[in-house]
């Protein structure tokens, strides 16, 4: 049975790259909505307009029938390796499971069958993604050299002279 999801992505342009900041997998149209409003005003993402922000919305096949999709753990398979012709670093997700038996099956399948999983087979993770996880760049981002991102540190709500002042930099 396949059940539907919303990624939300924040893409800019530096460098002449497309940088991409994944901001979490949301149950619904209107929570992936509600990361992207919470995420609008944050350093780094004000900077930017919403056009930025993508949502994709994609299913994933569960054996079971699942009612609550915010309790859900989703595998996510991605591959990561440096070129060596010319040092770019690659990242690539190829699909989210509802098991990890499914996401190790997709795996073996890839190192057996794609030109990516022969040359570069332990270059493979599995990831778990919480379904409606608000913590995913949840304090905004600042760019270092126009290739670098830094997370702000956790403001906590006991000191709202900080928050300001690193709010309105």
């Amino acid at each position: 049975m396949i059940k539907y999801f919303y990624l939300v992505d924040f893409e800019y342009i530096t460098n002449d790259n497309i940088e991409t900041l994944n901001l979490g997998i949301f149950s619904t149209k209107q929570k992936a909505l509600n990361k992207i409003n919470s995420s609008f005003y944050l350093p780094g993402f004000k900077n930017y307009g919403i056009e930025n922000f993508k949502t994709i919305k994609f299913g994933v096949d569960f054996d079971y029938n699942v009612i609550d999709k915010t309790n859900v753990i989703l595998y996510c398979v991605s591959h990561e390796y440096v070129d060596a012709n010319n040092g770019y670093f690659y990242w690539n997700i190829f699909d989210y499971f509802s098991t990890k038996k499914k996401a190790i099956e997709k795996v073996e399948y890839l190192k057996k069958h794609s030109r990516i999983g022969k040359k570069y087979p332990d270059n493979f993770d599995i990831i778990e993604i919480p379904v409606d996880n608000f913590n995913d760049w949840s304090e905004g981002f600042v760019e270092l050299n126009k290739n670098e991102l830094q997370l702000l540190p956790l403001i906590e709500d006991t000191d709202p002279n900080l928050a300001k002042e690193l709010y309105n930099k």
